[in-house]
């Protein structure tokens, strides 16, 4: 198999022999911990609300079995038992899970969650009701919860045996690639290349993209055209993706959407740019609990007089000015709001005219605007925002093929086929990602090309085994083409990634 390299240069272990107190003090950090193999780490979970309804009657309970944590599904009459792999969170918030099948990551649809000490949905999960055992972990999900991914090239969520080399964000998650520095400390000559990045000594915009890159989620991003190596700590995050927000939105709730928030608070607006993540928070070191209030305190003094504020001397800023919010994205979950303001504001209600508009310092094309309405736009089946999509995706030139993918994928909901399978020939061969390839394996089908359709719906599901349109497909083919045996033995097969799919098992039935 042919992996993606991860980011892991030198590694953090060969940092420590020269930093060894950052190394233990950051090592107990939750950007440290956010990620391993479930049950490591210092972090526990309580079992004690463990069990979780639907509402379309399923349940999952949650257990400690020998050392290990899984959780049962039932669903009417079907049931079954899966482990919690992987964990992703250090459970500051909480925790979620990822289950390994045949080299492939699922995301579990129960969560931990630390304040109420309770397991529930996950998050996006809660409007769901019946139970989604295929969510699939796709890297953007680990790329800020842990270090060297690896993932299995061509694939959505196939993996290397170890998905990633280093649980957490290591150091070279904020540093940059350690090997040139290695290299000299070891008496070696500059290259000239920078040696290793000090987030405190760039320029600003280069400075808070080392923090942006997983503390700016926006409302969506999308990748740059073009051949951009993605972001690597020291360059602009600006000149690989562009970061979307609500326009007119004061601010949004979402779990890790700190910079968002404080770039519009009065406090980072009249700093010019001196005020910055690093101002406040030491990413070395995690500040014990009874110590937070002086600590924060005397950071607002910095830039504040005690006669300004009319609390009592030595009071909790932060609980006046940065007090716990409900997150909007995350049920269950609370973050500290970084907007600074001088009173508690109730979160409003977003309005129905929301547009979407580049976060400062960031420049999107019209084609990146178009990915985004389409993004959307296809996740929440919003038609306004996929007209808005293709009115901009269609003067995309056509060699584009993440644009022209989604512009088929819009084609294809309006009824418009003849266009989106033209769009699908393209894009398959230039980038044959296994959701254009089952959707032009439905394009030769309906043009009566079989043999060609069943060749597409079997590549597809090597690169995405729980596609269940593609197997769907493909099953139907293949006994229609008269080979059942083939088509229960494919349907079976998906039965191993989604035992309560009532699609697969019906056709199973009907075919007996």
């Amino acid at each position: 198999m042919l992996f993606a390299a991860g980011s892991l240069g030198a590694g953090s272990k060969v940092c420590v022999s020269c930093h060894a107190a950052i190394a233990r003090s950051y090592a107990a950090t939750p950007m440290a911990l956010s990620s391993g193999a479930t049950g490591t780490g210092l972090f526990r979970e309580r079992f004690t609300a463990a069990s979780v309804s639907l509402t379309g009657g399923g349940s999952l309970d949650v257990a400690l079995k020998n050392g290990h944590v899984e959780y049962a599904f039932r669903e009417g009459d079907l049931k079954g038992r899966r482990s919690l792999d992987y964990f992703l969170g250090a459970g500051l918030v909480g925790r979620s899970y990822a289950t390994a099948i045949e080299g492939f990551l699922f995301q579990a649809p129960v969560s931990y969650y630390s304040a109420p000490q309770k397991w529930a949905l996950s998050p996006g999960y809660e409007r769901n009701p019946q139970i989604n055992l295929i969510r699939e972990v796709e890297p953007a999900c680990l790329k800020c919860h842990a270090t060297g991914v690896q993932t299995i090239a061509g694939t959505t969520n196939g993996y290397a045996a170890e998905p990633f080399q280093e649980g957490g964000i290591g150091c070279e998650g904020c540093h940059g690639a350690g090997d040139e520095h290695v290299r000299i400390m070891k008496g070696g000559k500059a290259s000239g290349a920078r040696s290793i990045v000090n987030p405190a000594k760039l320029p600003g915009g280069q400075r808070d993209s080392v923090c942006a890159q997983c503390h700016l989620p926006g409302a969506v991003e999308i990748a740059r055209a073009g051949k951009h190596a993605g972001y690597k700590p020291g360059g602009l995050l600006s000149d690989s993706v562009v970061v979307f927000v609500l326009a007119g939105v004061d601010r949004e709730a979402t779990v890790n959407g700190h910079a968002e928030q404080l770039s519009r608070s009065a406090c980072a607006r009249q700093s010019n740019g001196k005020l910055w993540c690093g101002s406040c928070h030491d990413a070395h070191r995690t500040v014990p609990v009874q110590e937070r209030p002086a600590h924060y305190r005397k950071k607002c003094l910095q830039c504040h007089e005690e006669k300004s504020c009319k609390a009592a001397v030595g009071g909790d800023c932060t609980a006046c000015h940065m007090p716990k919010q409900q997150a909007a994205t995350v049920a269950h979950a609370a973050l500290t709001q970084h907007s600074i303001a001088k009173k508690t504001v109730a979160q409003a209600s977003l309005p129905a005219n929301l547009e979407l508009t580049p976060f400062e310092g960031f420049a999107g094309s019209d084609r990146d605007l178009g990915l985004a309405y389409a993004t959307i736009a296809i996740r929440d089946n919003n038609r306004a925002w996929g007209l808005r999509a293709l009115e901009l995706l269609t003067k995309v030139p056509e060699d584009d093929t993440k644009a022209a993918a989604k512009l088929a994928q819009l084609y294809d909901r309006m009824g418009r086929d003849k266009q989106a399978c033209a769009i699908y020939e393209r894009v398959h061969s230039l980038d044959p990602t296994p959701a254009v390839i089952v959707n032009l394996g439905a394009c030769r089908a309906a043009e009566g090309k079989i043999e060609e359709s069943i060749a597409l719906w079997k590549s597809a599901l090597k690169l995405s085994p729980a596609m269940e349109a593609g197997r769907l497909n493909l099953a139907v083919a293949q006994f229609r083409g008269g080979d059942g045996e083939a088509a229960k033995s494919t349907l079976r097969e998906g039965l191993k990634f989604n035992p309560l799919s009532t699609r697969i098992l019906q056709m199973l039935r009907d075919i007996q």
